[in-house]
């Protein structure tokens, strides 16, 4: 069934995905022998993410936030409001974790890299559940 958000919600699928290979990657021992490996996961997540967060901000938030309802307008504010920053705190992550900062502290690495995939994963989950639930529900195809 192809739904308004399908595009968003394939995108997500795939960012989990991502997201899990580099926890996993992150969890392994000598993590410094394979700093270049993780680097490269992190920074394909860290692509698909910019182009996530674009077509989001391109496509979805206008219109939500030019919607006639008041409720919609509200849920498309909340959203910007309360996970606005995940996905640049993502981005400053990974500048931040370079090949040679993994290297480095890989220990540190593995602590910040569940933290932020966590975030993401709950932003994930609350967009696919809450938010693209109801986009759907306005904008069928």
């Amino acid at each position: 069934m192809t739904t308004a958000t399908g595009n968003f919600r394939r995108q997500h699928h795939e960012l989990g995905q991502l997201a899990s290979e580099l926890l996993a990657q992150a969890s392994e021992p000598a993590l410094e022998d394979r700093a270049g490996e993780v680097s490269s996961v992190l920074s394909k997540l860290a692509g698909r993410i910019r182009v996530h967060a674009a077509m989001e901000d391109d496509a979805l938030y206008p219109r939500l936030l030019e919607h006639d309802d008041a409720e919609v307008r509200a849920l498309g504010e909340r959203f910007q409001r309360e996970f606005g920053g995940i996905y640049d705190a993502f981005l400053s992550f990974r500048e931040r974790w370079t090949r040679d900062a993994i290297a480095t502290d890989p220990e540190g690495f593995r602590l910040q890299a569940r933290g932020v995939v966590n975030a993401l994963g709950a932003r994930i989950q609350a967009e696919n559940s809450e938010l693209y639930a109801r986009v759907d529900a306005l904008f069928p195809v």
